[in-house]
């Protein structure tokens, strides 16, 4: 939605913390890096807040 992201822009607003991605395919693998880094870590679980 470019007109979203434009008047956030235009407003100072920020998405801090918030990952994106382009499409569904680069954030597919986003989400298995990150899961993948969390198994290595020793935390495979999902928290759900």
């Amino acid at each position: 939605q470019p007109e979203v992201a434009f008047a956030m822009v235009q407003l100072g607003l920020t998405l801090k913390g918030v990952s994106t991605a382009l499409d569904l395919e680069e954030g597919l693998a986003f989400l298995d890096r990150q899961m993948q880094l969390r198994i290595e870590r020793g935390s495979g679980r999902i928290e759900r807040g």
